[in-house]
């Protein structure tokens, strides 16, 4: 009798060119002076208390720097010799105590951003010296301010604060996001007080094609003479165009139904409050023709209209002004989906498509499965959505994304309202996502 084995089940595929950052927003509790330096700012007190649990946990972490009131005391030190404003400059002299007491190998001083204090200065010799082209805040865990988000009540005074990762590659998550659960586990459990969330804060996830290591640059450098970005590779407008249209067609009814229903007040939809929600009933252009399915290229509805529009531009800034929230919108809160750019040392650009749906939550199994479920959508950057006859491009993608969505909908949530709003979807996150596709 012949036995036959079960087939094995096949993980969740990523496009290996990927690269992604998370961001992770919350409140800070505000520290005695006995708990860390005492001389300290209360902000540079608070980011060096948990940019030291995070190193002390084995990731590199470090923390910005106020620019600002750097630059402030250094013009006051020069104005006030004759004795006068004593107290002003006593005031700037203790906000920057800490470039005082340590060594300057732990203060890098960057280009485009305020200066980065880093927690382990030996983690910052290899790539100085291999030219430090890239932007060095890319590099590490990194505790910086945060001017979206706002307290209330007894959580007022408590520090807004964004913990943004370094740029990680496919391996974080195909061995379980190892140092994303590590810095989410270490930040909740810091201290006592435990960090604050209300629901401006947000999980964002910046996803974008991966750039080559600057320790490679020497060899690489002779392959990629002439070109703007060297090395460095770039969103492209049809990566972006194919992204955003899984998008809108799945913000509604699944990106945001996975999140938190106050999300919707934080963050528009595209096709609420963006350029393609203005949109006209256009012919589809030739690219549209050869990526989307027919039943989007002959309708007429808010999703295929906006689609179709997405469709005609030819460049990125055409496009990030579509998918950015339209003068006509009143409400001042921008979309969900959109595009950044980060300059680097040497003064090149990139840009990363950024996901703003999701409240963050400090829950392990929920920040992977949302993180996984934007990189599948990512992933499909590469493909189109059909081929009309054949669509098993359309199919694979709403296998992948529903795969995804049944993994967020069956792990462990962060609170009853979010296990409330998942709980309808764990069993038929595939029939809605297909339902959008009319496959």
């Amino acid at each position: 009798m012949r036995v036959s084995l079960p087939k094995p089940q096949s993980a969740l595929s990523l496009v290996t060119e990927i690269q992604f950052g998370v961001q992770l927003e919350f409140f800070t509790p505000p520290l005695s002076a006995s708990q860390v330096l005492q001389t300290l700012s209360d902000r540079d007190r608070i980011f060096h208390f948990f940019a030291s649990a995070l190193q002390n946990a084995g990731l590199q972490a470090a923390f910005l720097l106020d620019k600002e009131k750097n630059e402030n005391y250094l013009e006051t030190k020069d104005q006030s010799s004759n004795g006068n404003d004593s107290q002003d400059t006593e005031s700037l002299e203790t906000e920057n105590q800490l470039r005082v007491q340590v060594s300057k190998r732990s203060i890098v001083k960057t280009k485009h951003n305020p200066d980065m204090f880093i927690m382990s200065p030996q983690s910052s010799i290899p790539w100085i010296k291999a030219g430090a082209k890239e932007n060095p805040l890319f590099r590490y865990w990194l505790i910086k301010p945060d001017s979206d988000i706002s307290g209330h009540g007894k959580h007022a005074p408590w520090q807004p604060t964004k913990l943004s990762s370094p740029i990680l590659r496919e391996s974080e998550a195909n061995n379980l996001f190892p140092g994303l659960n590590t810095a989410v586990y270490t930040i909740w459990t810091a201290h006592p007080a435990r960090v604050h969330v209300n629901d401006s804060c947000g999980l964002h996830v910046h996803v974008g094609p991966a750039l080559v290591p600057s320790l490679t640059q020497g060899v690489t450098q002779g392959l990629n003479q002439g070109q703007h970005h060297g090395q460095r590779q770039d969103l492209t407008v049809l990566q972006v165009q194919r992204v955003a249209t899984l998008v809108v067609i799945l913000e509604n009814s699944l990106l945001f139904h996975l999140c938190s229903q106050i999300r919707r007040q934080t963050h528009h939809q595209l096709t609420a409050a963006s350029g393609l929600a203005y949109a006209s009933n256009s012919p589809a252009t030739p690219l549209a023709e050869a990526n989307l399915p027919p039943n989007i290229l002959i309708g007429n509805g808010t999703i295929e209209k906006a689609i179709k529009l997405l469709w005609t531009a030819s460049d990125l800034d055409q496009v990030r002004q579509m998918l950015s929230r339209h003068p006509k919108t009143r409400d001042p809160h921008l979309t969900a989906l959109q595009i950044n750019t980060h300059t680097h040392e040497d003064d090149s650009i990139t840009h990363m498509l950024e996901f703003r749906h999701a409240q963050v939550a400090f829950n392990q199994g929920f920040v992977d499965n949302w993180v996984r479920l934007v990189l599948t959508v990512q992933a499909r950057r590469g493909h189109a959505l059909g081929d009309g006859a054949n669509d098993s491009l359309s199919r694979g993608c709403v296998e992948d994304i529903a795969q995804g969505a049944q993994r967020l909908c069956a792990g462990q949530l962060a609170c009853a309202e979010q296990r409330a709003v998942l709980g309808g979807l764990s069993g038929g996150a595939g029939q809605e996502v297909k339902g959008h596709f009319r496959l």
